[in-house]
């Protein structure tokens, strides 16, 4: 019966530790792509908007090109000058939805904050632990230690860090923080521990 008990508690905890993660990956997405939609609602009104130049000009006459037949590109002088997948894409929203730009950016910036909360989703996989600190375009290929900080590519530990944010500057295997003073010890080459 105990056991029984201990296993409901595993699970309950279990949920609530998805009920955690789901909501902060929907909190993510949604953040994410509010801001992004308040900057395209605000760029609506520039002159840019529905006349795209250069490259943007580029890939919507290829894209226009494609929802009216030439599936292959035939038309385009220089094949693959730019990267072919974009303009498909645009051709495929272009034929659902017709030659319409609000659209094509709205779904784009979905697609955008989807990465933002992705990358979230990643960054919890590989750290499995309370805290770590990974610097932005970090290449993470392997688990990272408790207050970790990792940049680089491939992800290499430069340092450590306290739970509210601040690098540690070990003296010996022990290290203060400035701001909150919480105490912290080396207890081997990759793993430090707070002091309780």
């Amino acid at each position: 019966m105990k056991m029984l008990k201990n296993i409901g508690i595993r699970l309950t905890i279990s949920h609530l530790s998805h009920y955690r993660t789901t909501y902060i990956f929907v909190v993510i997405l949604l953040t994410s792509f509010l801001i992004r939609l308040t900057y395209l609602l605000d760029y609506q009104g520039s002159p840019f908007f529905h006349s795209p130049i250069v490259d943007a000009q580029f890939h919507d006459n290829w894209a226009q090109d494609i929802v009216e037949g030439d599936i292959f590109s035939l038309k385009q002088g220089e094949v693959l000058y730019k990267a072919p997948l974009y303009p498909y894409f645009m051709a495929f929203v272009y034929w659902i939805f017709g030659h319409n730009f609000f659209i094509l950016r709205t779904i784009q910036i979905l697609i955008g904050s989807l990465s933002c909360s992705i990358l979230f989703l990643i960054g919890l996989h590989y750290t499995k632990r309370r805290y770590a600190f990974i610097g932005a375009g970090a290449v993470v290929t392997e688990d990272i230690p408790d207050y970790a900080l990792v940049y680089g590519n491939p992800a290499r530990i430069k340092g450590w860090m306290c739970e509210c944010g601040i690098k540690l500057e070990f003296n010996g295997d022990f290290a203060e923080c400035k701001v909150c003073g919480k105490e912290y010890k080396m207890m081997g080459e990759n793993k430090v521990k707070p002091e309780r």
